[in-house]
C-alpha cells in the first residue's frame, strides 16, 4: 500500500461517527408555507359553500379571511408539531467512515455502493409551498445485489447488470449551507469529487444504463403520483364544495319556507354524497312541512342508516308515529333520543307532546316546565304546557300562562302552534267567532294540519255551520284512518243533526280502531252512557283510567 493510500485509509478510519439533524428554523419555513397552500386549499370549498348564507361580499369575505386564517393557525403549528416528531423519532442522518444512514432504523448506505448521486431543483415544488430559497432533491443512488436481471438479459450479461436504488434526500429540512456541505461531502466520499453547481449528476460510467433506468422509472412515479393526488384533489374538493354550496342554498329555501325549492336543493345534496346524513334529514323536514309523510318517513329512515345516533332524524319519525297513533315506537325513539342527547330540549318536548296526545297531561306539564325551566322563551314549551293545563279543565290559568310568555317575549305569541294554542283556550272560553278567526288565519299561514281540522272542525259546530263542519271532518279523516277523533266528531255532529242511527254507526267505528288515548277511550265511555250502554261506558272509562294512571319507565332519562 502506498503512503497516500495510508494516510488516505487512516482519515476515513478517523471520520465520524456525526449526526446531521433537520433545521429548526427550516422546518419552521417548511410548516408556514406549507400552511399557505394548505389553508387556501381547505378555504375554497367552504368560501364557495358560503356564497348562499352570506348577505354581501364584505361579510362573505370576512368568512372566508377568519376561515383561512384558522386553517393557516392549525396546520402550521400540528404538521411543526409532526415534523418535531418526525425528527425525534428520525434521528437525522448519521455520516461515519464506512457510509450514511438516512435515519435511525434505515440501512447504512456504504460509500462504495453508491454510484450516482443528484441534484435537482424544485421550482414548482417551491412556488407550490411558498419555499424560498427553491428547494432542491438529492438523489443517491446505492448499488443492490447482483439477482434477477430487469433488463431481460442472459448469462454472462445478466451478471453483469448494475441494480440501483434511489434514496431521496430534500433540501428543505437544512439550511441551504447544510445541504451544500452535505452533497459535497457525500461526493467526496464516494467519488473524490466537489461539485461546484447547485444542479448536479455525479455517476460511475460503469452504470449508465442502469442509471439512466432507475431515473425514468422514477420520474415516471412521481409524475404518476403527482397526478393522482391532483386528480383526487380535485374531485374531493369539487365535491365538497358543490356538496355544501347546495346544502347551504336549501338551508337558506328552507329559512324562507320554501320547501319545495329546499327539498330539490336537498336531493340534488344527497346525490352528490349519498352518505352525507343532514342532506337526507333536512329533506326529510322539508317533506314533512309539505305533508308528504311517507317520502319524509323514509328518508328519516335512510337517515339513520347513515348515522344510527342522529337524534334529529328520530325526533322527526316521532312525530310521524305520533300523526299515526304508534305511540310505542314514538317512545322508544323518543327514549334513544334523550339517552343519547340528554340535554336537548326538543326530544323533551316532544316526549310532553306524546304525554298529551296520551292523556297523562301531569307528566306533559312536568316535562314542558322542565324545559322552560332552561329556556324560558321556548314558545312550543309555552304551547304545550298551556294546552295540558286547558285539558285538565283550568282554563283561566291556560289563558294567563300564554299571557305572561307574551309579556316576556312577544315573538312567542306568533308561533303558529302557540296560536292554535290560543284559539283553543277562546274556543274553551266561549269565544267562538275569536277562535274560528285565528283558525282560518292559521290555516292561510300554514299546511294544513289535523289538529288545526279538528280545532276548525269544533269551532264551525259551535257557530252552527254543521255542513262546514263536515266536510272539514271528512278532510281530517281522509288524512288519519286510525285517527278516532274526527269520527267521535262526526258522531256529535250526527247528534247535533238528530240522526241517532248514524251516530251509533260512526261510534261503533270508532270503538274499533286500536284506541291507545285516554281522551278517545272516555270520549267513546260518554257516548255509549248517552245511548244507555252503561257496560260498554264502563269498559271505556276503566281503560282511560289505566292509561291515565300508567307509571312511567324511561331508564336513563336526565333533566336537560
Amino acid at each position: 500500500m502506498t503512503e497516500t493510500q495510508e494516510a488516505t485509509a487512516k482519515a476515513d478510519n478517523q471520520f465520524g461517527p456525526y449526526q446531521l439533524m433537520p433545521n429548526p428554523a427550516a422546518m419552521v419555513n417548511l410548516a408556514l408555507g406549507s400552511a399557505c397552500t394548505i389553508a387556501t386549499l381547505l378555504s375554497a370549498p367552504d368560501a364557495v359553500a358560503l356564497i348562499p348564507s352570506s348577505p354581501d361580499p364584505i361579510t362573505w369575505l370576512l368568512r372566508v379571511a377568519g376561515m383561512w386564517l384558522s386553517a393557516f393557525i392549525l396546520w402550521s403549528f400540528s404538521f411543526l408539531g409532526l415534523l418535531h416528531l418526525v425528527k425525534v423519532l428520525g434521528s437525522g442522518i448519521l455520516l461515519d467512515s464506512q457510509g450514511v444512514r438516512l435515519w435511525r432504523f434505515g440501512k447504512r448506505i456504504c460509500w462504495s455502493d453508491i454510484k450516482a448521486v443528484a441534484v435537482e431543483r424544485q421550482p414548482m415544488f417551491s412556488r407550490m409551498f411558498c419555499l424560498k430559497p427553491v428547494a432542491s432533491r438529492l438523489t443517491i443512488y446505492e448499488q443492490k445485489p447482483a439477482g434477477r436481471n430487469p433488463f431481460g438479459g442472459k448469462g454472462k450479461e445478466a451478471a453483469d447488470t448494475c441494480r440501483l436504488a434511489g434514496h431521496n434526500i430534500p433540501s428543505f429540512q437544512f439550511l441551504p449551507d447544510e445541504f451544500t456541505c452535505l452533497l459535497a461531502h457525500i461526493s467526496q466520499m464516494s467519488f473524490r469529487f466537489l461539485p461546484d453547481a447547485q444542479d448536479v449528476l455525479i455517476a460511475d460510467e460503469s452504470c449508465r444504463r442502469a442509471l439512466k433506468t432507475t431515473f425514468e422509472k422514477g420520474r415516471l412515479q412521481r409524475l404518476a403520483l403527482s397526478l393522482l393526488i391532483a386528480v383526487s384533489l380535485i374531485s374531493f374538493l369539487g365535491r365538497k364544495a358543490a356538496l355544501n354550496y347546495t346544502f347551504n342554498l336549501a338551508n337558506k329555501d328552507f329559512r324562507q319556507q320554501d320547501y319545495a325549492a329546499a327539498a330539490n336543493n336537498y336531493q340534488i345534496a344527497s346525490a352528490i354524497d349519498p352518505f352525507f346524513a343532514p342532506a337526507w334529514d333536512q329533506l326529510a323536514r322539508s317533506e314533512f312541512r309539505q305533508g308528504k309523510t311517507e317520502e319524509a318517513e323514509a328518508h328519516w329512515l335512510k337517515a339513520l342508516s347513515r348515522k344510527p345516533d342522529m337524534v334529529e332524524s328520530k325526533l322527526g319519525l316521532s312525530n310521524i308515529y305520533m300523526q299515526r297513533r304508534q305511540f310505542d315506537k314514538a317512545r322508544r325513539l323518543l327514549e334513544q333520543s334523550i339517552r343519547l342527547a340528554p340535554r336537548y330540549t326538543a326530544a323533551y318536548l316532544n316526549l310532553a307532546e306524546l304525554n298529551l296526545r296520551l292523556g297523562r297531561y301531569p307528566e306533559a306539564i312536568k316535562l314542558s316546565s322542565m324545559v322552560l325551566s332552561q329556556s324560558e322563551a321556548d314558545p312550543r314549551a309555552y304551547g304545550l304546557l298551556a294546552q295540558a293545563i286547558l285539558k285538565l279543565g283550568d282554563v283561566n290559568q291556560a289563558a294567563m300562562l300564554l299571557e305572561e310568555a307574551r309579556e316576556q317575549d312577544k315573538k312567542v305569541s306568533k308561533f303558529p302552534f302557540v296560536r292554535l294554542v290560543a284559539g283553543e283556550i277562546l274556543l274553551a272560553q266561549g269565544r267562538i267567532s275569536e277562535a274560528a278567526g285565528i283558525f282560518e288565519e292559521l290555516q292561510k299561514d300554514t299546511p294544513l294540519s289535523g289538529d288545526l281540522l279538528l280545532d276548525l272542525s269544533r269551532a264551525r259546530m259551535a257557530q252552527g255551520r254543521l255542513s262546514e263542519a263536515q266536510e272539514l271532518l271528512a278532510a281530517a279523516s281522509a288524512g288519519n284512518r286510525r285517527d278516532p277523533v274526527p269520527v267521535l266528531l262526526n258522531c256529535q255532529l250526527a247528534l247535533m243533526q238528530n240522526d241517532q242511527s248514524r251516530a251509533k254507526e260512526l261510534l261503533a267505528s270508532a270503538a274499533a280502531l286500536d284506541l291507545q288515548d285516554a281522551p278517545s277511550l272516555r270520549s267513546c265511555a260518554r257516548l255509549f252512557s248517552r245511548f244507555k250502554e252503561d257496560s260498554r261506558a264502563k269498559t271505556f272509562e276503566a281503560k282511560a283510567f289505566e292509561i291515565e294512571q300508567a307509571v312511567e319507565q324511561n331508564p336513563g332519562l336526565q333533566e336537560p
